[in-house]
């Protein structure tokens, strides 16, 4: 599994942007109807929000695990 997502141009075998950000594997991938937004999850539970076509993040929501209890903070970027 990738933690980078790369925008192909198919037919060409291009890849035309790299969207980096996730430190974990990506594990899903939803593009939205008029194609502008892709959002992406990976296995550490961050989300991230994406332009198209440059594939800039425009959000990050990410989980982290503290020690202590057990407990879970989400960071909305």
């Amino acid at each position: 599994m990738l933690e980078n997502m790369d925008l192909w141009k198919y037919n060409e075998g291009d890849v035309t942007h790299v969207g980096l950000g996730h430190t974990s594997p990506i594990t899903r991938l939803r593009i939205s109807p008029d194609e502008r937004l892709i959002v992406t999850a990976s296995e550490d539970g961050a989300i991230f929000i994406w332009q198209m076509p440059e594939l800039e993040p425009k959000q990050a929501i990410v989980e982290e695990q503290t020690k202590e209890d057990d407990s879970s903070e989400v960071s909305i970027k």
